[in-house]
């Protein structure tokens, strides 16, 4: 039988061989050859039955550059009229002692590095590229079934390690398995004993508790981990719980303000308010604002002072700042109220703007007012908190 080989020279092999025949050469060849039956698998035979081999086409690269062809795209022939078929079979048969020599060396790397295992041996097990001679790393970078896009490792699938090495990496991630569950366990139990302990649980999300134990740290649970139901479980019902308390303090508290503004409206002596209330057509934003400037007022607190006025101009000198001391004229006038225990204040000095920013001053400090302190004081009063906002001297 014969068989039509098409190939590239390399632009040397073009010239050498123009030298010799004093003829033109072009760079794209054409030979028919004679072949055996064992030569058909590399071959393609078309719908007609002829036989044909081109080289040009990314089949056999792998093959030819093992071989020694030079790596292009296509691939070129260093000689003219190259033995193809010798050089693919020669070419494969080299890739195929790489590969074996890589996976000898790999099952080796993996038996004596603790480190490695593996749960599924049709994953990949990522090995130093230094295993192998420079000379074989090239053709490793080729082979299939081999991961060489990380710069220093190659990637083999587990399943093509030997029988020991695949037996080590399973043992291997059985044993830390199990004493990751054991970790996991641990961190459960301290969980179940220490009561305030908390976790947000959502459907199938993970658990992550936060333990004391400097050696245990941060401790996550997936869905499916044992033990993963048991915690959440136990999570949902400390949560369950907490909404449950929160809802009877909210209900309590809230029965504490009805029974103080039932009190305050009984107090009052105010028939129609009191017939009002009663009809449950008082608004509460009305009498509670009442309780408060009563609570206020009895504190000797003056009115509600008016927020600031501040622009946004950083020339402007205006301002209404937090501070942590005041002057002892302004302190005089503050400890002439008298406030309740659990009361807080915030003390403020401001400057009011008065004007616009683009309006011009002769003087740019006149653009806001003389300084002055006010006061935001917070009061307890029964199950109620009040504010008032007072200037102050």
């Amino acid at each position: 039988m014969q068989a039509t080989i098409t190939y590239l020279l390399t632009e040397q092999a073009q010239r050498a061989q123009m030298a010799a025949t004093g003829q033109p050469v072009a760079r794209k060849q054409t030979m028919t050859i004679e072949i055996s039956a064992e030569d058909l698998p590399l071959c393609t035979v078309g719908t007609d039955g002829g036989i044909s081999l081109d080289a040009t086409a990314a089949r056999h690269w792998n093959a030819l550059l093992a071989a020694g062809w030079h790596e292009a795209h296509p691939i070129e022939a260093p000689v003219f009229a190259p033995d193809v078929l010798a050089d693919i079979r020669r070419g494969n048969g080299i890739q195929e002692a790489v590969r074996v020599d890589l996976l000898a060396a790999a099952s080796a790397h993996v038996l004596n590095t603790p480190g490695i295992s593996l749960s599924d041996m049709s994953c990949y097990v990522y090995v130093p590229k230094s295993l192998l001679r420079a000379d074989q790393q090239s053709i490793a970078h080729k082979l299939t079934a081999v991961d060489a896009s990380k710069w220093d490792t190659y990637g083999v699938y587990g399943r093509d390690l030997s029988g020991e090495a695949q037996a080590v990496l399973l043992a291997r991630h059985k044993t830390a398995v199990e004493a990751w569950h054991a970790k996991q366990s641990a961190a459960v139990d301290f969980f179940f004993a220490h009561p305030a302990l908390r976790l947000t649980v959502t459907y199938h999300n993970d658990l992550t508790i936060s333990t004391t134990d400097t050696t245990a740290g941060n401790v996550t649970l997936t869905y499916g981990s044992p033990r993963y139901d048991e915690l959440s479980a136990e999570a949902q019902r400390r949560n369950a719980a907490d909404e449950a308390s929160a809802k009877a303090a909210a209900a309590a508290k809230e029965a504490l303000k009805t029974a103080a503004i039932d009190a305050f409206v009984a107090a009052s002596g105010d028939g129609l308010l009191i017939q009002q209330h009663a009809e449950k057509l008082l608004c509460r934003k009305t009498v509670i604002a009442r309780m408060a400037d009563a609570a206020l007022d009895a504190c000797g607190l003056p009115a509600e002072y008016p927020d600031s006025t501040v622009c946004d101009d950083s020339d402007c000198p205006c301002g209404d700042r937090v501070v942590d001391c005041i002057p002892p004229a302004i302190y005089a006038a503050w400890k002439s109220f008298t406030l309740p225990e659990g009361s807080t204040v915030e003390f403020r000095r401001v400057r009011d703007c008065r004007s616009a920013a683009d309006e011009e001053w002769e003087d740019n400090d006149d653009r806001a007012t003389a300084e002055y302190y006010v006061a935001v004081v917070t009061i307890p009063s029964g199950p109620f908190q009040f504010t008032r906002r007072v200037r102050l001297g």
